[in-house]
């Protein structure tokens, strides 16, 4: 068994200004930061399956960033549900099916 030991020394912060502005700005600009961060509307698509395509499971919900707002869009459309693909351009939202059964011959 191998013991780490960590060595520890003082640091010199006298290349700190020590100026209030600076205090004050840098507030200024987490506080902007973080209101910007809380305006956006990032949302999050994602589906749910149980393997069997006749059944209400198998669904695609979209959810805001935050955990807000979570809608159904979709349901009773794929048996299982693979990757999703975002078609921007045309506005549309792309569902892999990837069923686990072979198609008959």
């Amino acid at each position: 068994m191998k013991n780490l030991f960590l060595a520890t020394r003082s640091i010199n912060v006298t290349w700190l200004p020590n100026n209030r502005y600076y205090i004050k700005a840098s507030l200024l600009l987490i506080w902007f930061f973080l209101g910007v961060l809380s305006l956006s509307q990032a949302q999050v698509y994602y589906t749910l399956y149980d393997g069997t395509p006749t059944t209400q499971v198998d669904q695609l919900r979209l959810i805001n960033l935050n955990g807000t707002g979570d809608a159904l869009i979709k349901d009773n459309f794929v048996q299982t549900a693979g990757p999703l693909v975002l078609d921007a351009a045309n506005n549309r939202l792309l569902v892999v099916d990837m069923r686990t059964s072979q198609p008959s011959t």
